[in-house]
């Protein structure tokens, strides 16, 4: 019995990699019983469930531990291959959204008027830390029996939500929910758990509609049925107004409903009746709920609701579990004063003396701060000492920052009575002993190409609805909108302020108009709510309020700091700097970083800095002009020094290291290239295109290399070895994608060529020579191109240089394929391969693996082909050549189809197609498999293909197949016939 390979990505030194995985050869997996799984799925798709990564046992949709082993289950990120749980949303190593459960399609949840019902496990953190073992099987358990009851009584799991212990489902009836609940509610009471383990579950119902998207439930609807659910016990149902309206007449057997009276919900959002589901089966008598009604606090209410946050919130609370001093710092406009409040909410049960909010910007006068604190409680001031002891109590001190010192001063004095805890908004830490600081992130944002499909998962874009459709009632996501609103929340960074005073717009502006405004968001972005502190009415005023309290070194920086594009490392703001040494720079950029105005981000074993596109854009509204040009000319050199180290690099061992480095600092190199032709340095501008070239090509930016080098060329600029070195690069690179401009990128290589014997530069001379017969060769003039080739090949071998040797190999050993010669071709990449290995170059080792494949499937050899192909494959990942990939998966394929294995080559020749679109940027397929042409038939139906790809036209992947194939079956006739 055979099972075919199939694709994986595997962790390596490097990060994830492709690999070939033979299911057969998996420790402990029955091969039978994997192909009775799969003929269970039937044929419209792959059995419902997921499979343990441990014991590879099949698990039933829903379970989140497996039922064989206890593990717990996993699935894997399709972007970067990183592990993460089963029902993540957002993969934690690369931020993709994570693919929708393949469960019950989208069309069989429900819509319209739904009633959800949302459980949790009381206290089972606590019950994971005292039985880590035994709670594999327990949730497990847990998880069967409320799936079991959902699913038997009309309803269906949508996904596990929030901590890992809770479940969310959602009905077409309210009665079917109610059913639902008391049916679970009682399996779970009468079951029996393992040792002293007590699993007690609370219940929530609440009925509304809500907008179904990606295979899950968005708005107020759905939250406000978590809020309920989190002031219920373990044991006890409880109902909404809503539903129980809904089944007050219609209660099946012997239910019954009991008033609870209005509540608060720790939404800070308006009260609700709550009623609790009564059953002889289940318990009737609890404690009070937990609302906010049942402490002390004065939280004020909201009118908007909270959008995200959940994993801040938790991380948070923890650090109060640990410290009696938190602090939320962050820049302004990051939601800090909204995110402690409903920190405050979530704790306020944890402190019995309550959850109290004091917010010190109204206040300029330091010497007010401990009676507005006493005002708080109605006690005088040199009251407020003995009134604090005793008491387990949390005091919220929102926005310290400008009044730092004194602010700090307080909070000193306040945490010397023993049950008081602090959790203080501000710019920046207060730097006392047993602080817990915490960084206020801005809200995630969608990558990609802003497609509908999954962009409301991210909480910037719900925030952005939420407030559209306050200012816009009937706004909503469509086709026509995602783009741009996508665009928004990015160019904004994520930052609550500014979304929220975006959003406002909607009322006069449609999405794409707003988006076109964010160059200057400042001008843009103001008018926000009267009802709020004036630095939180406009972008600029937040902003101003941090920028004001700098001293004047560390706004010199700030405003240096436009400069950089995508972010920087410390050496580049050294360099960037406008100081004599580095510790200067230093200092004032630890302090811009503690005031929340530089974020920083790991990356490998250098921090890297960066500020948000919003702070950046103040910043160069800030700088002046002649700061601007000198701050930018450094910048310009800094990148471009960075370049000419990377390019001789980019050829050996280190140069997966440097074309990472390299594509983190694209947008810096980028703004060094339209700075050299801004500031009408022609000269910077093309030793910076010339040194990124290779780059370029590696990484496939070969449209983007074209525009760059039109630019840098047309900046102008007599004869020099920097602009005949930018001509030679340029018609190289051109020559890949203008194939009906060859003889235009012929003359930009003889230009240089004059250039370099007029400047008597001898290596240059053989530079350009050697381009001259790359375009021959890409002329197809494969005789002549060779014979210079060959000649230049001589000279670079008798001058050592192996590199040049091989890479001239790789053109003659193409060069002979072409012409029949199989075994001069197999000679001359087998010979340039080893020296590519002995150098180290992982890109020529995958680009010569890739034809020495091709000349074993030509001539036949398969199991060879094979072979090379799949060594090639995994070097093609590690270098993130999407094209590359879909070219070796193409090469695999033809190998499986001549084998007479169609299942197999047709999985290929659809994964090859999806990486040679997405891979491709634009240049269709010609370069990929032009090497493979030998009829004029099947060159035809390729130059048809590279036409539909690259005007955007669709192509089945069985009818891409089948032009693949015959042009196989062409490789096949012309190897028989050379036989």
């Amino acid at each position: 019995m055979f099972l075919p390979k199939t694709l994986t990505w595997r962790p390596s030194q490097e990060g994830y990699r492709f690999a070939m995985t033979d299911p057969n050869d998996i420790p402990g997996r029955d091969p039978e019983s994997l192909n009775n799984k799969a003929a269970a799925a039937g044929s419209d798709g792959p059995p419902q469930g997921s499979e343990c990564q441990n014991c590879h046992a099949f698990n039933p949709l829903g379970a989140r531990f497996c039922s064989s082993c206890g593990n717990a289950l996993t699935k894997t990120c399709p972007a970067c291959g990183a592990e993460a749980s089963v029902d993540a949303r957002f993969c934690l190593h690369c931020g993709h959204h994570l693919a929708k459960d393949a469960t019950s399609a989208e069309s069989e949840l429900p819509t319209g008027l739904i009633t959800y019902l949302f459980t949790d496990v009381e206290g089972s953190t606590l019950l994971w830390q005292q039985h880590p073992l035994e709670m594999r099987d327990v949730m497990a358990r847990h998880d069967s029996l409320i799936t079991s009851a959902v699913e038997a009584n009309g309803g269906a799991v949508v996904r596990p939500r929030g901590e890992g212990d809770s479940i969310f489902s959602v009905f077409p009836r309210a009665t079917d929910a109610v059913g639902a609940s008391c049916a679970a509610q009682q399996t779970l009471l009468l079951e029996t758990w393992p040792g002293d383990i007590a699993i007690n579950v609370r219940m929530a119902l609440h009925t509304g509609e809500s907008e179904l998207r990606d295979h899950d439930y968005y708005g107020n609807t759905v939250n406000r049925c978590a809020r309920l659910r989190s002031i219920a016990h373990g044991g006890q149902i409880l109902l909404s107004e809503a539903t129980a309206q809904l089944v007050r007449d219609d209660l099946p057997g012997e239910m019954g409903l009991r008033d609870l009276g209005t509540h608060r919900l720790k939404d800070l959002e308006r009260l609700e009746l709550v009623f609790q589901l009564l059953h002889p089966g289940l318990p009737a008598d609890f404690p009070a709920l937990s609302s906010l009604d049942a402490h002390s606090h004065n939280l004020p209410v909201q009118l908007t609701s909270f959008i995200g946050r959940e994993e801040e919130i938790n991380e948070v609370r923890g650090f109060l579990s640990a410290s009696r001093l938190v602090t939320l710092a962050g820049a302004g406009g990051s939601g800090k004063t909204r995110l402690a409040q409903e920190i405050g909410a979530a704790v306020v049960g944890d402190y019995p003396g309550g959850v109290w909010f004091i917010g010190l910007a109204s206040l300029s006068d330091p010497k007010m701060l401990r009676p507005h604190v006493a005002d708080t409680f109605k006690v005088g001031e040199d009251a407020l000492y003995g009134f604090l002891q005793g008491k387990s109590i949390l005091l919220i001190l929102d926005n310290c920052e400008h009044l730092l010192s004194d602010a700090t001063s307080l909070v000193q004095w306040l945490l010397s009575s023993p049950g008081v805890t602090v959790m203080a908004t501000t710019r920046e830490a207060l730097n006392l002993a047993g602080e817990r600081t915490f960084q206020v992130p801005p809200l995630p944002i969608p990558g990609g190409n802003g497609e509908q499909d999954g962009l409301a998962e991210f909480p910037s874009v719900q925030l952005f609805l939420e407030r559209a459709q306050v200012a816009k009632p009937g706004f909503a996501l469509t086709t026509g909108n995602a783009e741009p609103i996508a665009q928004i929340v990015k160019r904004l960074d994520g930052i609550p302020l500014a979304i929220e005073l975006a959003a406002s717009r909607v009322k006069l502006l449609q999405p794409a108009e707003i988006a076109s405004r964010l160059d200057d968001c400042f001008k843009f972005l103001t008018g926000g709510p009267s009802d709020v502190l004036p630095h939180h009415q406009t972008l600029e005023r937040a902003i101003d309020w941090s920028y004001d309290m700098l001293d004047s070194e560390q706004q010199t920086l700030f405003r240096q700091l436009s400069m950089f594009h995508g972010g920087f490392t410390l050496p580049a703001c050294g360099a960037v700097g406008d100081a004599a040494g580095g510790f200067e720079v230093l200092e004032s950029l630890g302090q811009l970083v503690d005031k929340s105005l530089v974020r920083t981000l790991p990356s490998g074993d250098e921090t890297r800095y960066y500020l948000l596109e919003p702070l950046r854009q103040y910043a160069a509204g800030r700088i002046t002009p002649n700061e601007a040009a000198q701050a930018g000319g450094r910048h310009a050199l800094f990148f471009r020094d960075l370049a000419e180290q990377a390019a001789p690099e980019l050829r050996g061992p280190r140069q997966l290291e440097w074309l990472a480095r390299l594509e983190t600092e694209h947008d810096n190199l980028r703004a060094a290239l339209m700075w050299g032709l801004e500031a009408g340095d022609a000269e910077l501008a093309q030793r910076t295109a010339a040194a990124l070239n290779w780059f370029w090509i590696v990484r496939r930016h070969v449209a983007e290399a074209v525009e760059w080098f039109d630019l840098v060329l047309a900046a102008g600029g007599g004869a020099s070895a920097e602009r005949a070195s930018a001509l030679v690069q340029a018609g190289f690179v051109s020559s890949m994608i203008r194939l009906d401009d060859l003889e235009g990128c012929m003359a930009r290589i003889d230009e240089a060529h004059a250039q370099f014997i007029e400047l008597g530069d001898g290596q240059g001379e053989m530079t350009a020579r050697l381009h001259h017969a790359y375009i021959l060769w890409f002329q197809r003039n494969l005789d002549s191109s060779s014979r210079i080739i060959a000649e230049i090949q001589l000279a670079l071998r008798s001058y050592g240089v192996e590199w040049g040797d091989a890479f001239c190999g790789w053109f003659l050993g193409s060069a002979a394929w072409f012409g029949g010669d199989l075994t001069g071709a197999s000679s001359e990449h087998s010979r340039g391969l080893a020296i590519f290995r002995r150098i180290g170059d992982l890109t020529l080792i995958a680009w010569t693996l890739l034809p020495l494949a091709n000349v074993a499937l030509e001539s036949g050899e398969l199991e060879e082909a094979t072979t090379l192909y799949e060594e090639c494959l995994p070097i093609m990942g590690d270098l993130g050549d999407r094209h590359g990939v879909g070219t070796v998966l193409l090469g695999l394929g033809l190998a499986a189809h001549f084998r007479g294995e169609a299942d197999k080559a047709q999985l290929l020749f659809t994964e090859a197609q999806m990486n040679l679109r997405e891979g491709s940027g634009g240049q269709g397929l010609s370069w990929a498999i032009s090497n493979a042409l030998i009829d004029t038939r099947t060159h035809a139906l390729l130059v048809e293909a590279t036409h539909r790809y690259q005007n955007g036209l669709s192509m089945p992947p069985a009818e891409w197949a089948q032009m693949v194939i015959a042009d196989g079956e062409a490789w096949r006739a012309r190897s028989k016939s050379n036989s």
